[in-house]
């Protein structure tokens, strides 16, 4: 189980794996599906994300330094 540390500045939906997606402070990812002990947590940046949308598997995120990442899931 991995527990949310940060404050979380966006959120998206993944309607395909059923979870929310939570950009966070210190460049973390925090998904968080319906199974309470299968959420993830995924440092991807040392910037805060502030930004996410979702669209077909991908995530675009924007990040505070104005950088654009793309993560696929």
């Amino acid at each position: 189980i991995n527990y949310l540390t940060n404050t979380p500045n966006d959120l998206a939906y993944d309607p395909d794996q059923e979870q929310f997606i939570l950009g966070c402070e210190n460049g973390e990812l925090f998904t968080l599906p319906g199974c309470s002990k299968c959420n993830k947590l995924i440092k991807i940046s040392e910037c805060d994300l502030n930004a996410i949308i979702y669209d077909n598997s991908f995530l675009l995120i924007g990040a505070a330094d104005y950088s654009v990442l793309i993560q696929r899931l």
